[in-house]
């Protein structure tokens, strides 16, 4: 080993100390709020009943594997379960929140009641290592100025959109690690280096979370394509070369992660929430989207997942990068190209797989505004010369932009608006005994740091949005375990037989893992055959991905296996045959028993055409349900096809709207 590789060594050593001490002071500051308030990092509406309830699971799970396999001696694994809804594949479901992702595989080590401290160790250590995947992206492509890599880290790994999703979607925080480490692997092969990196990156980004895959296979080929024009030129040969390239070893690191691809892929495909209903595509985003995004350069709020809020350190080095005519084309070309996604729809329909219009992608802004920081570092800390002439003028435009759409006097606005102006006032006046290199540069890092902080604080505080108030301290995860859930647990104990229980009072989710089986679910994907189920009943739904019970509906309610009805005490609104047990198990709610329940099986001698009953409305449809099995017309059975004898009628219904008469009927309303 020769002396200068003994030298990189012991800089990388180094850096890597600077960097964990920084990320330490930096994330207790930004997370501060959270441990004043007692508050873990599980978000109340989807952080807990999905990311952190799936978790719980997955951890059980893994014992019950590790127990099958190494002390039962049997590969019997359970690959099913009616928990999950009205009942689903567990690799399917649980994929898009926790199976695949190496760190979740350490919730074998925790049981509910402790479970929150991986949930946050998690959550944090995702937003270390995006910093770390950060750095050695700036290494691949030759960025060698270790104080300006820093500076980048620190922005990349507490850009606004991995804060934000620190505490609400968990897993969002899969592709800001593993985005840097896809584009370094694509550099490599730009640049016809070994392959490895571009290989595994793909392979372990596949495994943790294929949705967020595909985002960042559009961001890898839309930086390919730069790339290879801004290298190559004219070069025709070698782009094909690097397209083949490119295209097998992505390729193989995908197939690598088939065993969980596939299946995935297919369940995403089906689902409901991606292909259910209908999704338009506008032109442009409604004017206040544009009106907001200049106080949301500075500030931590999003809209439509648009997540900016850069550090005042970034708008400077935007500035400079683009000063410099002939360099860094690659970095503009992907500034200019960030800057149209953000503006037209289509790009977040695009990104989101032409579902519905949302920038989750937004992500890949933060890491490219942070290598502009890395960029632009040089001539941050070069002189005063640029702050008193140019700079000065950055921060005139962002405050008349922010004083036209009236964002100005938001605290939210305000403080990093300030924090930047006293940037450029003191890198433009900085003392002459103080006027060094070394201290300008300490000056970036420091006011890197300090916008960080501004807006960690700014967006969990009271005194800001106060958005820490939505997570959920450890005795409120406990009180949403002692539910529902263990509830029917207790109601269906010595039970051999399969029911479910249902009621106006129950959790979403609160059978996951423990036996029993609800209609009160919530889960991104879910069966679409249950989803098309209730929607051609018209089920009062809140969404495709979020059922709550059978609209307390006695048919609906007794053919999907319902034997008991919990609702809160005093609730008079039952379906029909249930009766009060009296039973006090659960403090504060009354719990019904269906005298005439029907097991999750059963048959009937007559078949209904569906063409005939696609006919009927929905309240004709589910009681039609009672006396036959409905199957396709061309089912080919010795059994009768039959039209039920109905007792409901097509309802005419009117209604007066502002003096016009509105009608309802074949699934519209007309005027």
């Amino acid at each position: 080993m020769g002396k200068k590789d003994i030298k990189e060594r012991i800089l990388d050593k180094a850096y890597l100390l600077r960097y964990t001490l920084l990320f330490l002071f930096t994330s207790f500051g930004v997370f501060l709020w959270f441990f004043l308030t007692g508050r873990t990092m599980v978000w109340c509406v989807d952080g807990l009943p999905q990311h952190y309830n799936a978790l719980v699971f997955y951890g059980s799970y893994l014992r019950t594997v590790l127990k099958t396999v190494f002390i039962d001696h049997s590969l019997n694994i359970p690959s099913w379960s009616f928990s999950l809804g009205e009942g689903g594949d567990i690799l399917n479901v649980l994929h898009y929140y926790a199976i695949g992702s190496p760190l979740c595989v350490l919730s074998v080590f925790f049981i509910e009641s402790n479970m929150y401290v991986l949930y946050c160790f998690i959550a944090l250590f995702r937003l270390y290592l995006s910093g770390l995947s950060f750095s050695y992206l700036c290494k691949v492509t030759g960025q060698k100025n270790a104080r300006g890599v820093l500076a980048g880290a620190l922005s990349y790994a507490f850009s606004f959109f991995a804060v934000y999703n620190a505490a609400r979607h968990l897993f969002f925080l899969i592709p800001v690690v593993m985005l840097p480490l896809i584009i370094a692997g694509a550099e490599k092969v730009i640049r016809k280096e070994k392959p490895y990196l571009l290989v595994v990156s793909v392979f372990l980004s596949v495994l943790s979370n294929i949705y967020f895959f595909y985002m960042m296979v559009i961001m890898t080929v839309v930086y390919a394509v730069v790339r290879v024009i801004v290298i190559y030129g004219k070069d025709i040969r070698s782009y094909l070369t690097v397209a083949l390239n490119m295209a097998v070893y992505s390729l193989t690191g995908l197939l690598m992660a088939g065993v969980i691809f596939f299946p995935a892929l297919y369940t995403f495909l089906g689902d409901t929430r991606s292909t259910g209903g209908v999704h338009a595509l506008r032109a442009f985003y409604p004017l206040p989207y544009y009106k907001a995004i200049p106080g949301d350069l500075l500030a931590p709020k999003e809209e439509l997942w648009l997540c900016l809020c850069f550090t005042a350190t970034c708008i400077v080095a935007a500035v400079l990068v683009f000063r410099r005519k002939k360099e860094f084309l690659s970095v503009k070309s992907l500034l200019v190209i960030c800057a149209v996604f953000s503006v037209f729809p289509f790009f977040g329909k695009l990104f989101n797989g032409m579902s519905y219009i949302t920038n989750r992608w937004s992500f890949a802004i933060a890491l490219l505004i942070s290598y502009v920081l890395v960029c632009g570092y040089d001539d941050l800390v070069a002189g005063k010369s640029f702050y008193r002439k140019i700079a000065p003028f950055i921060f005139g435009v962002i405050l008349i932009f922010n004083i036209i759409t009236g964002t100005v006097t938001e605290s939210m606005v305000i403080i990093p608006l300030a924090v930047l102006g006293i940037f450029i006032l003191t890198m433009a006046f900085l003392p002459g005994r103080f006027d060094s290199e070394k201290n300008r540069g300490t000056l970036v890092l420091a006011f890197t740091l300090v916008s960080i902080l501004v807006s960690g604080f700014t967006l969990f505080s009271a005194g800001g949005a106060n958005y820490a108030a939505e997570s959920r301290r450890p005795s409120e995860l406990a009180d949403y375990y002692d539910d529902d859930g263990i509830c029917a647990m207790k109601l269906f104990e010595g039970s051999d037989e399969f029911h479910r229980y249902s009621g106006s009072s129950v959790n979403m989710n609160s059978s996951l893992g423990r036996g029993v089986s609800t209609y009160a679910y919530y889960w991104a994907l879910s069966n679409p055959a249950c989803d098309e189920f209730r929607d051609l009943l018209c089920l009062k739904d809140y969404s495709y991905f979020k059922t709550e019970n059978m609209d307390d509906r006695t048919i609906l309610t007794d053919i999907g296996s319902v034997l008991y009805y919990i609702v809160p005490e005093g609730y008079e609104v039952i379906p029909y045959g249930y009766e009060l047990t009296g039973s006090d198990i659960y403090p504060g709610h009354d719990i019904y028993r269906n005298s005439d329940s029907i097991g999750i099986c059963f048959s009937s001698d007559k078949l209904i055409p569906g063409s005939y009953w696609d006919s009927l409305s929905p309240s004709m449809r589910e009681e039609s349900l009672l006396q036959g099995i409905v199957v396709p017309d061309d089912t080919v059975t010795d059994l009768p096809m039959t039209e039920p004898e109905l007792s409901a009628s097509e309802p005419e219904l009117t209604w007066s709207f502002n003096g016009d008469e509105v009608t309802l009927g074949e699934g519209s309303i007309a005027a």
